[in-house]
Parts: structure tokens; C-alpha cells; sequence
């Protein structure tokens, strides 16, 4: 008959077995590496180590060189290769944002579109087409950065580029909110 005596006894044992053998194991999975702690700056960056997959924070390797890489969608990547010697080393991970860029309107997804459309409903009544001029609209950005409008006006004079404007006014509280390109611009003036 077990008592409950030697329950506990069995008890603390299996504990003590279990607790040894865990730091028996680090100590030997760690025995002859260094550690690094990896810190990124931007949440959900892809990292990798030679290739492989790591996280950030603490990680134990071997010395030596070694190339690590960080991605993340709208940042240029990240490459660099380190030394890792016996001291503990820290790496921070900057990513650097690429800039905004203009964008193909077919390129956005349909949440993306719609998203720009309840933010730019203008967009609903481009191109505006007249006689004397054109009013049409370029993207712009990044899916880090958000994206925006720019309107282009083609006209080949004046009167065409101020009716334009007039006509963009009625379209929009503030065309002066927006960026402006003109295209087919020549100055009249010589």
C-alpha cells in the first residue's frame, strides 16, 4: 500500500528529475555557443539566418560569420553579415521605408480600391473629358504609407487648364488640397 508520504516523496523527485534534466539540456545545447539577441524595429519582419528562419530574441550559435537577413513588405531589405564571437552580442534590426511610388490602379486590391474610393469619391466621376481638357487621376504610395491622389489635367492652353481648374472645383471642396500635374504644358508666354 502506497502512502502519502512516499507520494510526495515520488512526487518531488520526478520534479527534481525533470528540472535536471532540462538545464542538463540547455547546458549541453548550449555548451561552446554564443548568444545573440535580435531585436527588430517593425513587428512582423521576416527574418533569417543563413537562410534559415529565426524570431527575435535570444538565439545560440556557434561562432563564427554568419549573413542575416530581415524583409518586410514596403522596407528594402535588410542584409548584413556578423561575426559572432563567445561574448554576447545585441542586433538591433532597422528596416528603412521605400518611398511612395505611383501605382497602377489594377495593381490594388479590392479592399484597397474600395478604401481609396470612400476616401477619394471623386475618383467616381474621372476622367472628365471636354473639349478643351482632360481631368484624370494618379495613385500614389505604398500599402505601408496608405495611398493618395494626384489629378492630371491635359490641355494644350491656357483656357483649357482654366477650365479645367474651375471644373476640378466642383468636383472637390479644395482643388488646392491636391497635387496638380499638367500635362502637354507649354507657356504661352515669349
Amino acid at each position: 500500500m502506497i502512502n502519502r508520504r512516499n507520494i510526495i516523496i515520488a512526487t518531488i523527485l520526478i520534479v527534481l528529475v525533470l528540472v535536471g534534466s532540462y538545464f542538463t539540456a540547455m547546458f549541453i545545447y548550449q555548451n561552446g555557443k554564443s548568444v545573440i539577441n535580435i531585436s527588430s524595429s517593425m513587428p512582423n519582419t521576416k527574418i533569417t539566418l543563413d537562410g534559415k528562419a529565426i524570431n527575435t530574441g535570444n538565439i545560440y550559435i556557434k561562432p563564427g560569420q554568419y549573413l542575416i537577413s530581415a524583409t518586410k513588405d514596403g522596407y528594402y531589405e535588410y542584409r548584413k553579415t556578423i561575426e559572432v564571437n563567445q561574448i554576447n552580442t545585441n542586433l538591433a534590426i532597422t528596416l528603412t521605408q521605400k518611398p511612395d511610388s505611383t501605382i497602377n490602379v489594377s495593381e490594388l486590391s479590392s479592399d484597397e480600391y474600395n478604401k481609396l474610393q470612400n476616401d477619394y469619391p471623386v475618383i467616381d466621376n474621372l476622367p472628365y473629358q471636354d473639349i478643351l481638357y482632360t481631368i484624370n487621376y494618379t495613385v500614389f504610395g505604398s500599402k505601408v504609407n496608405g495611398y493618395k491622389i494626384e489629378f492630371t489635367i491635359d490641355s494644350q492652353n491656357a483656357t483649357g487648364r482654366r477650365q479645367a481648374l474651375k471644373q476640378l472645383s466642383n468636383l472637390v471642396n479644395n482643388p488646392l488640397d491636391y497635387k496638380i500635374n499638367f500635362l502637354n504644358f507649354t507657356n504661352e508666354v515669349k
